[in-house]
């Protein structure tokens, strides 16, 4: 013991400062496993939330159960998704309208042409003629964005509106 007090009053010092050291590395690195601990016990509360104990495999089951379900579903709303794509291209997509005087002696430009298209150009025009005793309706189909009937030049341009819009 008489040999070690000389060792301990020359180097006694730098031992309790290293001792010091040591211990204090020690509580910063146990507080650094705590917070990372309590992390991972947050997720792990929110991936189990509502799961009992000893019951993982049942919840487990459970998510792959709700994935598959969830997987059918997209499935048939991607399905209806293409039905409504499909109905959609005979649905009117392209409105033009024209309106004009047939009767540069009478007022207003009452009458009109009015163009209603689906997707593929096809559909109808309709041309109403205003004047002061009569009023009076066309109506000519249209496909492909052509008629088979002769077009007046308030029709064609209707139907340049209608398909324009419709891009």
């Amino acid at each position: 013991m008489q040999q070690l007090n000389p060792w301990l009053a020359q180097y006694g010092f730098y031992l309790w400062l290293a001792l010091a050291v040591l211990a204090l590395a020690t509580i910063v690195w146990l507080a650094l496993v705590q917070i990372r601990l309590n992390r991972l016990l947050g997720q792990y509360r929110t991936v189990f939330a509502g799961a009992q104990v000893g019951n993982l495999e049942a919840l487990l089951g459970q998510n792959l159960e709700e994935g598959r379900r969830n997987t059918a579903r997209v499935e048939e709303l991607a399905a209806l998704c293409q039905r409504l794509e499909t109905t959609l291209q005979h649905a009117v997509q392209g409105v033009g309208i024209v309106r004009f005087n047939p009767f540069g002696d009478t007022g207003g430009d009452q009458s009109f042409a009015i163009a209603l298209l689906d997707a593929q150009g096809d559909g109808l025009v309709l041309t109403s003629i205003y004047g002061r005793a009569e009023s009076r309706m066309y109506a000519k189909p249209v496909q492909g964005g052509q008629s088979p009937y002769p077009l007046t030049a308030e029709e064609a341009q209707a139907i340049r509106q209608a398909r324009e819009v419709r891009r």
